[in-house]
C-alpha cells in the first residue's frame, strides 16, 4: 500500500509541477477537441468544433490535417475513437480542461492499485510497475491508454481464473473484456486474439473446447459489433484510425526495424524491452529453464505472438514516444510473468542473483526518471510559447505551415486560428479577411520561415488594407521533435 501511496504522491505532483493545462499538444489536443465537440453538438455529430468556421466554412485553413483530421461525408472528424469523446464527454461537462490529464492518471494508477488486489503481487513487482514501465508515466495526459490498460487488465484477471480453473463465465468474460478495448485502441484486437492463440497452443492436449468457445464467441461478437458500427459509420470496418494510419503487412527492412524498434529501441527510441528489460529477463529464463507450470508457459508464448504482431502491424514506430505505446497491452502480463521470475529465481536465491536484478531495476527507475524530466521540460516550453501567443492582439491568428498549431493548446478554443499551408495560399486568404473586415490579425513568424514576403503578398491582395502595428519578438524554444531551437515573432496588423 505504501508503494501505492508513493506512486499517487511522485506523479500527482509531477503533473501538478508540469501544468496540466500544458499537456494539450498534438494528439491529446485532438483528442479534447473532439470530446469538446460532441459535447456542443449535444452528442449530435462529430464534426470538429472550429473556432474560425465563420471565417473558413470550407475548412480549408482548418489548423490540424491529416491524420489528425479526416473528411468523412461532409464531416471534418478527428481520427481518434468516437467511443473516448463519448467516455471523456461526462467528465469535460463538469470539470475544467486543466482536470482531464488528472483523471487519466488516476485511472492509470487505479489500475496499478488493482493488479496488486487482483494477482496479489510482491512489493517488488508493484513498485516496477509504477517506476520502472511506462504504465503511470503515458497516463499524464488525455488518453485512451489508461482506460485500454484496466479493460485489459480485468481481462486478464478472468483470463487467468479461466485457465486455472475452467468456468465458462470467466472465459466468456476474458473473451469480451480483453476485446472490448478495441473500441479504444485497435490493438486489442491483437491482444485478444493473441490471448486465444496462447490457451489453444499450450493447453490443446487437455482439450478444453467449451473454454476455448465461450472466449472466443464473446470476443467475436464485441469484436464484430465494433466492425460493423465502423463500416455503417464511417464507411470502413477498422473506423477512422486505420483510415487516418493504414498500416501494410510488406516485409521489407523497413518494417523489420520498426518491429526491433518498437520492442527493443532504436536511436533516441526506447522499444518495450528498452525501457524496462526486466521484463525480457523472465522470459528467456523461463524458455531457458523450460517451465512446466502451464500459465507461464502460456504467458511466454502470448508474449511472444503480441510483440511480434502487434510491432509488426503498427503504423509506425511510435515517433518520439518511449516504451512503445502499441505495445503497452502486453504490460500487466509481462508484470505477471516478473513477478512468478521474482517469487522463484530471485527473492531466496543468491546475493548476486538480487543484485544483478535490482540493477536492472534501476535502470528502468532512471529511464522513468529521465522520462518524467523530458516531460517537464516539454510543458515548460509549451506554457512559454502558448503564454506569448496568448500575448497577440488579433482577432485571428495566422500561423502559416504546421509547425505551431499543434503547440497551440488550449488556445485554439479561445480565437481563430487559420492555418494556409504557404505563400500559395494568400489569394483565399485574402478574401476571407477582406469580406470579415475589418479586424486585427496576427501573424506568426518563426525561425527557418518569415513573415515578410508573407504580409508583402497578403497587402498586395488586400488592396494595400494591411497595416502594420506592432512586432514582437520573443525567446526561442525547442521543438518538440526536430529538438531545433525556434524563436518566434507576432507580428500585428490591422484589416481596414
Amino acid at each position: 500500500m505504501l508503494i501505492l501511496f508513493l506512486a499517487v504522491a511522485v506523479f500527482g505532483i509531477a503533473l501538478a509541477r508540469n501544468g496540466s493545462s500544458y499537456t494539450y499538444t498534438s494528439d491529446s489536443l485532438i483528442k479534447y477537441i473532439q470530446t469538446v465537440s460532441l459535447l456542443r453538438s449535444s452528442y449530435q455529430s462529430e464534426a470538429l468544433f472550429y473556432p474560425g468556421l465563420s471565417l473558413d466554412p470550407g475548412y480549408q485553413f482548418y489548423p490540424f490535417t491529416k491524420p489528425n483530421v479526416l473528411v468523412i461525408g461532409d464531416k471534418h472528424i478527428g481520427q481518434y475513437p468516437l467511443m473516448l469523446s463519448f467516455v471523456m464527454s461526462g467528465p469535460a461537462a463538469l470539470l475544467p480542461a486543466a482536470a482531464m490529464p488528472y483523471l487519466c492518471l488516476g485511472v492509470a494508477l487505479a489500475a496499478l492499485g488493482l493488479f496488486w488486489k487482483l494477482f496479489r503481487s510482491s512489493a517488488v513487482t508493484l513498485a516496477f510497475a509504477a517506476f520502472g514501465t511506462p504504465l503511470i508515466t503515458q497516463g499524464m495526459e488525455l488518453s485512451e491508454n489508461p482506460l485500454l490498460i484496466l479493460l485489459g487488465l480485468v481481462g486478464l484477471y478472468f483470463y487467468v481464473r479461466a485457465v486455472e480453473e475452467g468456468q465458462l463465465r470467466d472465459a466468456a468474460l476474458a473473451g469480451f473484456l480483453s476485446a472490448v478495448g478495441i473500441w479504444f485502441r485497435l490493438e486489442a484486437l491483437l491482444y485478444s486474439l493473441s490471448l486465444l492463440c496462447a490457451w489453444i497452443l499450450v493447453t490443446i492436449r487437455n482439450k478444453p473446447l467449451k473454454q476455448y468457445a465461450a472466449f472466443g464467441i464473446a470476443s467475436t461478437l464485441t469484436v464484430g459489433a465494433f466492425l460493423v458500427f465502423q463500416t455503417l459509420h464511417y464507411g470502413h470496418p477498422l473506423g477512422p484510425r486505420f483510415i487516418a494510419n493504414p498500416t501494410s503487412i510488406d516485409l521489407d527492412l523497413l518494417r523489420l526495424a520498426q518491429v526491433f524498434t518498437l520492442i527493443f529501441g532504436w536511436k533516441f527510441k526506447l522499444g518495450q524491452f528498452g525501457f524496462s528489460p526486466l521484463l525480457l529477463i523472465p522470459i528467456v529464463y523461463f524458455v531457458l529453464t523450460r517451465t512446466r507450470d502451464q500459465l507461464v508457459r502460456l504467458l511466454v508464448v502470448f508474449q511472444a505472438g503480441f510483440l511480434l504482431a502487434a510491432s509488426f502491424l503498427a503504423p509506425n514506430d511510435g515517433v518520439v514516444t518511449w516504451g512503445s505505446r502499441y505495445l503497452y497491452l502486453a504490460l500487466y502480463p509481462a508484470l505477471l510473468l516478473l513477478d512468478r521470475f521474482y517469487r522463484d529465481a530471485i527473492q531466496h536465491q543468491s546475493r548476486l542473483r538480487r543484485v544483478g536484478f535490482f540493477a536492472v531495476f534501476t535502470y528502468s527507475i532512471l529511464i522513468c526518471i529521465l522520462t518524467l524530466a523530458i516531460q517537464r521540460k516539454a510543458t515548460q516550453e509549451l506554457k512559454a510559447l502558448q503564454t506569448e501567443l496568448k500575448q497577440a492582439k488579433g482577432d485571428v491568428i495566422i500561423m502559416p505551415g504546421s509547425l505551431l498549431t499543434s503547440y497551440a493548446g488550449l488556445l485554439y478554443f479561445e480565437r481563430p486560428i487559420l492555418s494556409p499551408s504557404g505563400i500559395e495560399a494568400v489569394p483565399e486568404l485574402a478574401a476571407i479577411l477582406r469580406t470579415h473586415g475589418p479586424m486585427r490579425i496576427t501573424l506568426t513568424e518563426y525561425t527557418g520561415w518569415t513573415a515578410q514576403e508573407f504580409a508583402t503578398r497578403l497587402d498586395n491582395y488586400l488592396g494595400r488594407d494591411l497595416v502594420a502595428t506592432s512586432v514582437k519578438a520573443f525567446g526561442g524554444f525547442q521543438h518538440l521533435e526536430s529538438h531545433k531551437l525556434t524563436r518566434l515573432t507576432l507580428h500585428e496588423y490591422q484589416v481596414k
